[in-house]
């Protein structure tokens, strides 16, 4: 039905009811079926939008009563006009959201009104479906935040922020730190992990025992040392049926790291004696080392320095000789036999002679393993004995007494006694000293401006050579606890250290 009948038949209706003389009350009945009828024709489809103008279209019995109240009103001329301004206007929908909005309640004419005129009680014309609400929709502002609130919220923030940082562990803390300015946390860790592992060295090196061992050289060697507290004779290794003197290349063990450790060199005549002070482990001169494990250890070697000549190591470290032996002993230090001479009979040694004192008297002497006796009687010497000589060994034919010389390798002296441990050691040549020969006189020294290679003032022949030698005697040492894994204190200690070099 197009909309020039539905006007005519408006008209018709419009006729009929003035013919008839109906009143407007008739109109009006069962407004809220009008009304529902209204509602229903005038909710588009959701799913379908309107593609052209349209208007719903109200009941047939509202027409006719909305018609002839019109008549009253405007006229038949309004009419033309209405028709013709509602051809031309667009349709629009009821709401924005597809669902129609709640209106306030409006009687037939009203609404005729509003759909054919637009100027009903509304003072603009609008829309039908549309209400104030929709331009709020459409037309939302949001109220200002309150810069208070912002300041509460800021806060709170920060304090939970905070709180989670002091939960954090302290590396992760420094992680964080270390992100924040920019920083490689992974050299961070490695630097962290190398600090933990040296903090806890520290820890177990302090922590160790303070006690370590020292071991003392000289050279020449084999030069008497002795320290209070210490043992003088020294059991080696596992055995309890021999000692040696504590002598230079010795190992002392045990030693108290904590205070100084004081110890003297005896130069036996030829070599002032030395006296010497370990500053504890942690003074600026302390010799003391800790390994990496913990132990305690220092080694110490001195050497002689010559008068005249540039000292070879620290001064503190230097061995003097007596003033009036330092020519003879660097002579004989430097003095070799010819080279050249080719004959055994010819070799030259310095001979010399040995003097044995012992604590108790009475110990059996054997030098360069062959037992000192009296060749005729067969009686064997003891202490105290002096021999230049000493028996040749059993196997030679020619028991002629062999000759006490000098060496520089040493010859070693072994004392026995019933119910002592045997005693043994070695007799260098620095140990002999020199008594001139009546009627010898001293070599005169070289010129100041003698050259360099000219050959020293020598000192062959004009020496008696001598060795005095005591020994204290000590009891075996006691068999070890079955099990008890301690060593001996002269454990550390080289077999052949002092005795036999």
């Amino acid at each position: 039905m197009t909309d020039d009948t539905k006007s005519e038949e408006l008209d018709d209706t419009n006729e009929t009811d003035d013919e008839e003389g109906d009143t407007e009350t008739d109109a009006d009945e069962s407004p809220s079926a009008e009304g529902a009828d209204s509602d229903e024709d005038a909710e588009p489809a959701e799913s379908e939008p309107a593609a052209a103008p349209a208007k719903a279209e109200p009941a047939k019995g509202d027409k006719k009563a909305d018609a002839k109240k019109g008549d009253d009103k405007k006229g038949k001329g309004k009419k033309a006009d209405a028709k013709k301004a509602r051809d031309e206007e667009p349709a629009k929908p009821h709401s924005i959201d597809g669902h129609p909005h709640d209106l306030p309640p409006m009687t037939n004419s009203e609404a005729i009104e509003t759909l054919f005129t637009g100027t009903g009680s509304e003072s603009v014309p609008t829309e039908p479906s549309r209400s104030s609400a929709d331009d709020d929709i459409e037309d939302v502002t949001m109220p200002a935040s309150s810069p208070k609130v912002l300041a509460i919220v800021l806060v709170a923030v920060l304090v939970v922020l905070g709180v989670g940082f002091a939960m954090l562990p302290a590396n992760l803390k420094q992680d964080a730190v270390a992100l924040l300015k920019g920083q490689d946390i992974i050299e961070l860790r490695r630097n962290r992990e190398e600090a933990r592992v040296a903090e806890e060295r520290r820890q177990m090196l302090a922590n160790a025992p303070k006690f370590g061992t020292v071991q003392i050289v000289a050279d020449p060697s084999n030069m008497l040392v002795t320290s209070p507290g210490q043992p003088a004779m020294i059991f080696p290794g596992s055995r309890n049926d021999m000692t040696y003197p504590s002598r230079t290349r010795v190992t002392y063990q045990d030693i108290s790291v904590t205070e100084d450790f004081v110890f003297t060199i005896d130069g036996e005549g030829n070599l002032q004696n030395k006296t010497f002070t370990i500053p504890a482990f942690g003074a600026t001169d302390s010799p003391w080392v800790q390994s990496f494990s913990g132990d305690y250890a220092a080694s110490l070697t001195f050497v002689v320095c010559w008068p005249g000549q540039p000292a070879p190591v620290e001064e503190k470290f230097c061995l003097y000789p007596v003033p009036e032996r330092a020519a003879e002993l660097q002579w004989r230090r430097d003095w070799r036999p010819d080279p050249n001479e080719t004959d055994p009979e010819a070799i030259i040694r310095l001979p010399g002679s040995i003097t044995v004192t012992s604590d108790p008297p009475g110990a059996l002497i054997a030098f360069n393993g062959q037992q000192l006796v009296d060749e005729e009687t067969g009686e064997p010497h003891r202490t105290p004995y002096t021999f230049n000589t000493y028996n040749a060994p059993r196997d030679r034919e020619d028991r002629t007494p062999l000759e006490v010389y000098l060496s520089r390798e040493g010859l070693p002296l072994q004392l026995l006694y019933d119910g002592k441990a045997s005693t043994r050691f070695g007799v260098y040549a620095h140990q002999f000293t020199c008594t001139l020969k009546d009627g010898a006189q001293p070599p005169a020294p070289l010129a100041p401006d003698a050259p360099a290679d000219a050959p020293a003032p020598t000192w062959l022949g004009l020496c008696d050579y001598s060795y005095s030698v005591h020994v204290a005697l000590v009891d075996p040492k006691p068999p070890e606890a079955e099990g008890s894994g301690e060593g001996s204190g002269a454990a550390a200690a080289p077999a052949g250290s002092g005795a036999h070099e």
